[in-house]
């Protein structure tokens, strides 16, 4: 059986910095594509004309990472609400109609 390995060497929450154009900034999303390439989601934390830029998606072995992430525990935000029961009509087995 083959050892299994965690896919992604930098935590979310992580301060990083690409090496090629010296962008930084917070790591907030990760993928792995079938390739095997890992890229990251940075966003950065830098203002333009007091706005922030768009997060830019990295290769993993462009980044630097200079502060661990912060583990950021995740929220309930409601998610799929159930199925809402529907009345039948008296003597059916299907739902009325609406």
């Amino acid at each position: 059986m083959q050892k299994q390995l965690n896919p992604f060497n930098i935590e979310l929450g992580a301060n990083v910095r690409d090496k090629v154009t010296g962008i930084a900034g917070i790591v907030i999303g990760r993928t792995e594509w079938l390739t095997g390439c890992r890229t990251y989601g940075v966003q950065p934390t830098k203002l333009k004309d007091g706005m922030a830029y768009d997060p830019v998606w990295h290769d993993e072995t462009r980044l630097e990472v200079l502060k661990k992430g912060r583990v950021v525990t995740p929220v309930y935000t409601g998610g799929p609400a159930p199925t809402p029961k529907r009345e039948t009509a008296p003597g059916t087995a299907t739902p009325t109609p609406r």
